[in-house]
């Protein structure tokens, strides 16, 4: 587990005082660690090693259908009625729905009555990304615990033990700057050398958009909205438009974007009576919109991304 100290100890300290909720939200940016937390805060409760996928009769872990992207009514249905056996082996029934942002409304409104009325001794944890694609109801019954960004030394720290030694793998320092936060970003880096070599193309394909005309913007944005992974698309967007306002508050200590975003770099529209500063934070705010739009709605990505970038 890389980060997320606070988290756990308030977890554990929970069952310490023996005030163990039966519902938890786990909340937060996408790769930071929270099914690790969940999954290694159950094997504490167990006191025996839980993975995803592992077959454990106390155990159930839900996630999206493949196909659909969507964790359907009948998954639901079958959780509460694993949740509602007695448990054989662990001192609980525990389950976890990951990416629980994605259960239907049908979905959802199943569970609702079995966070409500929890029967026996169950624990279940939902892991979002964003809370608000959840119903209110659902939120209001679980306790909610928040996870943020890793700080880098953590994350430059756990690399460095683990990987330093072994051959062929890229430099750990930009590793760790272009993961921004997300521990599960970076391992997957190191796991896989053409996923990060992809992720710098994406930056310096965005870096050279935004710095050209709107001709040169809405090609980017036709490129884009023509692949499958816009969430992704979006998180470059975020460390690109973050590591610009790093620059802005510490010019002389901020890490630069990689692949050097473009000195000439100018917002499309004049900033007016807004600094630099302000204008680069209000684009970071309508990225995060956008994501969350784009996951709540059926709206033409294509038109929202062109729309975006002529606020840029």
């Amino acid at each position: 587990m890389i980060g997320h100290q606070k988290q756990l100890n308030l977890l554990n300290n929970a069952v310490l005082a023996k005030k163990l909720s039966h519902a938890y939200l786990f909340c937060g940016p996408n790769r930071v660690g929270k099914k690790i937390a969940a999954m290694e805060w159950i094997s504490r409760l167990f006191k025996s090693e839980i993975r995803e996928g592992q077959a454990h009769p106390d155990f159930v872990f839900v996630k999206a259908d493949e196909k659909t992207n969507n964790i359907k009514i009948e998954q639901i249905r079958d959780l509460i009625w694993k949740l509602s056996l007695k448990p054989a082996a662990a001192p609980l029934k525990a389950a976890v729905i990951d990416g629980s942002h994605l259960m239907t409304a049908d979905s959802q409104n199943c569970l609702l009555k079995t966070l409500e009325e929890p029967g026996g001794r169950t624990l279940i944890i939902l892991i979002a990304q964003n809370q608000r694609l959840l119903l209110p109801t659902i939120v209001s019954r679980c306790e909610t615990v928040k996870f943020n960004f890793v700080p880098d030394s953590e994350i430059s720290d756990f690399l460095k033990k683990e990987y330093s030694s072994k051959s062929g793998i890229a430099d750990i320092d930009e590793i760790t700057r272009l993961s921004f936060g997300r521990p599960g970003r970076a391992v997957g880096f190191i796991s896989d050398p053409a996923e990060f070599d992809n992720w710098k193309n994406e930056i310096q394909h965005l870096a050279c958009a935004v710095s050209g005309g709107m001709g040169e913007r809405f090609k980017y944005v036709k490129n884009i909205s023509e692949q499958k992974n816009i969430e992704e698309i979006l998180e470059i967007w975020s460390f690109y438009f973050r590591s610009l306002m790093l620059q802005e508050l510490k010019p002389n200590k901020a890490l630069k974007p990689a692949a050097e975003a473009p000195k000439t770099f100018q917002f499309s529209r004049p900033a007016a009576s807004q600094s630099r500063l302000a204008k680069i934070v209000g684009t970071l705010k309508k990225i995060q919109e956008l994501d969350y739009i784009l996951s709540a709605t059926n709206v033409n990505e294509k038109l929202a991304l062109e729309s975006l970038m002529l606020e840029i």
